[in-house]
C-alpha cells in the first residue's frame, strides 16, 4: 500500500508538473491567468458555501455517537447489574 501511495504521488507530482509547463505555453498567458483566477473563486465561493452549511447543523452526527455511547454504557450497566 506504502508502496503504492508512493508511486502515485510521484506519477501526480509528474502531471502538475508538466500540466504547469504546458498550460502557458500551449495556451495564451491572459487565458490562464484568467482560467486560474476563476478556478480559485469557484472553489473559494464553493468551500465558504460548505462551509456556511455544515455551520448550520449539515448533520446530526454528534447526536447520534452520542446516542450510541449512552446505548453501549446503559448496556454494560445491564451487564455488571447482571453479574453482581
Amino acid at each position: 500500500v506504502f508502496s503504492g501511495a508512493i508511486g502515485a504521488l510521484g506519477v501526480m507530482t509528474a502531471l502538475s508538473a508538466a500540466m504547469g509547463w504546458a498550460a502557458p505555453n500551449l495556451i495564451s498567458k491572459d487565458v490562464t491567468h484568467y482560467l486560474a483566477v476563476g478556478l480559485f473563486f469557484f472553489f473559494g465561493l464553493r468551500s465558504l458555501y460548505d462551509a456556511v452549511v455544515a455551520w448550520d447543523g449539515g448533520s446530526d452526527e454528534l447526536a447520534e455517537v452520542e446516542a450510541e455511547l449512552a446505548d453501549e454504557d446503559e448496556k454494560k450497566r445491564k451487564k455488571k447489574k447482571g453479574t453482581l
